[in-house]
Parts: C-alpha cells; sequence; structure tokens
C-alpha cells in the first residue's frame, strides 16, 4: 500500500514538471475593461516582412528561429529580429525578447486603430543611442482576418520600431465563430503543444509499465517469489475489483433512498395514506340531565 501511495504521489509530481516545462514562459492574453483579448492561436509562427532593405522575422508571443549569434551584448534571440544580408556579414538586431519579464504591464489598449499593444523595451543595444536596449511595440489592430500575411513595420530610426498586425483577435467581439475578445473564447495554447489529459495519459501509462516491470524483477530477484507471487503489492490489486463494485452499489443504493425521500417529500409518496382518525366516542341524552357512553 505504502509503495502505491509513493508511486502516485511521483506520478503527479512527474506531471507537474512537464506540464511547467510545456507551458509558454508568460500569457498571450491580455484583459480590459471586461474584455479578455486572446491570442494564443497566433503563438508559435515564424513569419517574416521586407521593409527598408532589412528582413524583419517574428514569433509572437515567442521566440523567432532567426537568432543573432554575433550580437556584441549577448541578446541573441528573441520575437522579432532584424537582418540585412550583405558580403561583409550583415547586421543582425534582436528588436525584443518575449521571457518571463514580461507582464499584464507590456499590455496596453489602442483607440486607433481598436486593439492592443504589446511593449518590449528589452532588445539588443548594439549600435543604439547611448546603448539603451532597442523598443518594440506590438500593436494588434482589430481587422477581419485571424492572421495577417501582409503586416508593416516602421523603423522610428532611434531604436523604437512599431509592428502593425491585423487581426480579428484584437477586435473586442472577437473574430468570427469564437474566439480572441468579446469574452475570451480564443483557443488552446501553442500549435503542438500538448494538454494535460495527454500529458497524464502518456505519464500514467510509462509509469505504470515501470511499476509492474520492476516491481516484478524486484520480487524474483530480491524477494525470491515466483508466479503470481511476484506481482507487485498483490493483495491490493486483488481487492480492488471488489472495492469497485462495493462503490458502485454503495453509491446506488445512496442514490435511489434520496430519490425515494425527495419523491415523498414532494408527494410523491404513497396516493393511498390518510392521517389517522382520532378516536371519538358517542354520548347518548340520559331522562336526569347527564350523558353516558353508548
Amino acid at each position: 500500500m505504502k509503495l502505491s501511495i509513493t508511486f502516485i504521489l511521483l506520478l503527479f509530481i512527474t506531471i507537474s514538471f512537464i506540464q511547467r516545462g510545456t507551458s509558454q514562459t508568460a500569457p498571450c492574453t491580455y484583459t480590459s475593461g471586461g474584455t479578455k483579448y486572446d491570442f494564443t492561436k497566433l503563438a508559435g509562427k515564424d513569419i517574416s516582412v521586407s521593409a527598408g532593405g532589412y528582413t524583419y522575422d517574428m514569433n509572437i508571443c515567442g521566440t523567432s528561429s532567426t537568432e543573432c549569434p554575433n550580437d556584441p551584448d549577448g541578446v541573441t534571440s528573441g520575437m522579432a529580429v532584424q537582418t540585412k544580408p550583405s558580403p561583409f556579414g550583415g547586421a543582425c538586431y534582436v528588436l525584443g525578447q518575449y521571457d518571463d519579464s514580461v507582464s499584464t504591464a507590456n499590455w496596453s489598449p489602442l483607440s486607433s486603430p481598436a486593439g492592443v499593444a504589446l511593449t518590449l523595451a528589452n532588445g539588443s543595444p548594439s549600435d543604439c543611442p547611448e546603448g539603451t536596449p532597442r523598443q518594440l511595440a506590438l500593436n494588434l489592430e482589430c481587422g477581419t482576418a485571424a492572421e495577417d500575411t501582409a503586416w508593416t513595420i516602421d523603423d522610428g530610426g532611434d531604436c523604437s520600431y512599431t509592428i502593425h498586425y491585423k487581426t480579428c483577435y484584437a477586435c473586442a467581439k472577437g473574430c468570427a465563430g469564437g474566439g480572441g475578445g468579446g469574452g475570451g473564447g480564443g483557443g488552446g495554447g501553442t500549435p503542438g503543444e500538448m494538454t494535460f489529459f495527454e500529458i497524464f495519459f502518456i505519464v500514467f501509462i510509462s509509469s505504470l509499465c515501470v511499476y509492474c516491470i520492476g516491481g516484478v524483477i524486484f520480487n524474483v530477484y530480491k524477494m525470491e517469489r515466483k508466479g503470481t507471487e511476484a506481482i507487485p503489492n498483490k493483495e491490493f490489486w486483488g481487492a480492488l475489483p471488489g472495492y469497485v463494485k462495493d462503490g458502485f452499489v454503495f453509491t446506488g443504493e445512496t442514490t435511489v433512498n434520496v430519490v425515494n425521500r425527495l419523491r415523498g417529500q414532494g408527494g410523491g409518496g404513497d396516493t393511498n395514506y390518510r392521517p389517522a382518525s382520532p378516536d371519538t366516542e358517542s354520548y347518548q341524552d340520559n331522562d336526569n340531565g347527564t350523558f353516558e357512553k353508548a
């Protein structure tokens, strides 16, 4: 029994660590004035655009696959990256990083056009005035489609950049058929991210196999048991079907009793029931004015 409890505890601890490792570093959502904007369906996709002789690669609420390994300040990867190929080893700068430092303070509503903005001020400071980090504003503006294949970027000339990305997830009423804003329909996690139940199933089956195989090996070679005696916690597993049966029987009987009581209170009981009449006795008047029992 102790081994079974230990097995269950280890199972849930393992699931918690795996779930933590596969979750995003920060939620790709923002709530303003009771409206929840959910951009998780846009996360995890590498997209790019060319402007002003540069190529801009972006991964909304994630990390772009484009990196700047030679950055002198060590900022080698981020959500948006600016590159300019050249024969002499072109420029490469990280404009902003979407990491654990991102919180609700980095989001703000947009008035015109409608939408929300994600502001990052942790890009590469290389070649910037006074060595300040690059600043990036991702303006997610209300649009008619879920994804924008023609997003644009403005270079402020002072290491500040503004990306304009139109999506219906940035609209107050969200996208047609659910998702986005307007109460936060949205959707699941990043593409390819496993759900909790998928992780639980995989970990449970794997742990169960290790438990059974490891238990049998231990009992055979260490405890010198043979046959069915080598099954780990044999008594518990043998009694488990009976426990399950008793649980169903008890639940069924309890449910029937509760239903019967409710039906009785609601007037659905015995319709032939009548309250007992009080005992009555008849009396007759005597000639002398007294009464005697009949």
